[in-house]
């Protein structure tokens, strides 16, 4: 069995029964986006995700700020030779909180250097696969994120799963 987490809709504001319907109708649309690739709704769970200020908020106290999203979870019976490739591939040569700095790796899957470590954060420059990056630290608190830094001296952070070490 193969999971998946899909993030819910944000901002949903119901103000009358016309809002839920449109509300209702937002979390179908990703169950039937999904169910067309033999995806199945399994459930709803929360997740509270802590967001790190960058370096220049932090240099002036700005603390951590932690906010609550809900991720819809699909399931898969169906695994196929792709699917088993890549998360094998990614699962044994991400970086672990074991990678040291100055680590060279470089990028397997299309991704993007973001501002901070997780999707909220701001597209930064986006990474080629090919492209080298050295790691700078790898995030305890946002399991999967490493802070790279490129030849170009740009740094930021970006998803380990894109990242193969050389």
């Amino acid at each position: 069995m193969q999971y998946k987490c899909v993030p819910a809709p944000l901002g949903l504001v119901i103000t009358g029964k016309k809002d839920y319907e449109s509300a209702v109708r937002s979390f179908a649309d990703i169950i039937n986006r999904e169910a067309i690739d033999g995806w199945k709704y399994h459930s709803m769970e929360y997740i509270s995700v802590k967001h790190q200020p960058g370096c220049l908020p932090a240099l002036f106290g700005a603390k951590p700020i932690t906010e609550s999203y809900n991720m819809l979870i699909f399931s898969n019976e169906k695994v196929s030779k792709k699917t088993e490739m890549v998360s094998e591939e990614n699962s044994s040569n991400a970086p672990s909180v074991n990678a040291n700095y100055g680590d060279e790796y470089i990028v397997i899957s299309k991704t993007f250097i973001r501002t901070a470590p997780d999707y909220n954060g701001d597209k930064k420059q986006e990474l080629a696969v090919d492209d080298k990056v050295i790691i700078q630290s790898v995030s305890d608190d946002y399991i999967g994120w490493a802070c790279v830094k490129l030849s170009d001296g740009t740094e930021g952070w970006c998803m380990t799963a894109c990242l193969k070490k050389c």
